[in-house]
């Protein structure tokens, strides 16, 4: 009679359950993490993973920069000819559109870069952190990065949508203008930024 050791038992009873497995393995015909072709003829479809609850492709990360919301926007600009003097701002316009105005900034040479923001309250863009006192709801800050303080510049044009416009002064290489958004109580409007050319523009949605 052979006495078999414990070790050699438990090395038996583990190749049999090794066994057993691979037969129930083989005999399954789908697991629920099987991706089978349809039978009727459709075409097969892989879901796609929602940007808000993971990873953001490069194209949702695009259009949430320059979309229509309230979230903070920001770019490099567009400048053409003297790369390395500061942007020189010649001119500020106020438009009125179907469904939305706009603020229209022109420059000298392309446009620098800038970072468009709401801002509650609305500060001088001096270090000082002093509160503007610009009328509006809201407070949208324009901060333009590599620019001359041209505070000479006329702000002129208000609309329903923008209340009023300000110089909020310069540091450090920044100058900034502040724009007042919508009548008391009005929440936040949507807005884009576009930069093209000599121009960069801000368009607020109506609310």
């Amino acid at each position: 009679m052979i006495r078999r050791s414990g070790h050699a038992r438990s090395t038996a009873l583990a190749l049999g359950l090794v066994l057993v497995l691979g037969v129930t393995a083989c005999g399954t015909e789908s697991s629920p993490e099987t991706r089978t072709a349809p039978t009727d003829g459709s075409t097969a479809t892989t879901p796609v993973a929602d940007p808000s609850e993971g990873t953001a492709t490069d194209d949702h990360h695009e259009t949430a920069a320059t979309g229509w919301d309230t979230r903070e926007k920001s770019g490099e600009g567009r400048r053409s000819g003297a790369e390395t003097a500061p942007a020189r701002l010649e001119s500020v316009s106020t438009q009125e559109h179907e469904g939305h105005d706009s603020v229209t900034l022109t420059f000298d040479q392309g446009t620098p870069p800038y970072l468009a923001v709401y801002e509650e309250p609305l500060v001088l863009h001096t270090g000082e952190g002093e509160e503007a006192d610009l009328p509006g709801a809201h407070g949208l800050k324009l901060v333009l990065v590599f620019t001359t303080a041209d505070a000479d510049v006329p702000l002129d044009g208000t609309t329903d949508t923008v209340r009023a416009l300000g110089h909020l002064g310069s540091f450090e290489g920044e100058s900034a203008l502040g724009i007042g958004v919508g009548q008391e109580g009005a929440e936040r409007p949507g807005f884009q930024v576009t930069a093209e050319g000599d121009t960069l523009t801000v368009e607020i949605a109506h609310t």
